[in-house]
């Protein structure tokens, strides 16, 4: 979402792996405060200048980062987690208490 100076102008835009056809990026979200661009007299878009398309470069580069280092972390979380794990719970039946190994 990019918004000047308070107004949303793009409620979204496909920048960097958001164009390609995959999952990554699903579910990220970002929102700008651009006072420096000048929008067009619709307030609909931007003109297409030199600083507006460094801006889509930035965001694409900057989504690139995220998604990799949401990946890094699921990675992680999957490593971390053990295959067997035993645990210990009290299962009631018939106002007997008696423990559980699974």
């Amino acid at each position: 979402m990019i918004y000047h100076r308070n107004r949303l102008i793009q409620p979204f835009l496909k920048v960097g792996i958001h164009k390609e056809q995959n999952t990554k990026g699903a579910g990220i979200i970002g929102i700008v405060e651009a006072n420096q661009l000048t929008p067009t007299h619709n307030k609909q878009d931007f003109h297409d200048c030199k600083l507006y398309n460094e801006l889509r470069k930035r965001l694409g580069e900057s989504l690139k980062v995220v998604c990799d280092e949401k990946e890094a972390t699921a990675v992680a979380q999957e490593e971390e987690a053990s295959p067997l794990q035993v645990s210990f719970s009290p299962c009631f039946h018939s106002g007997f208490a008696t423990e559980s190994l699974y």
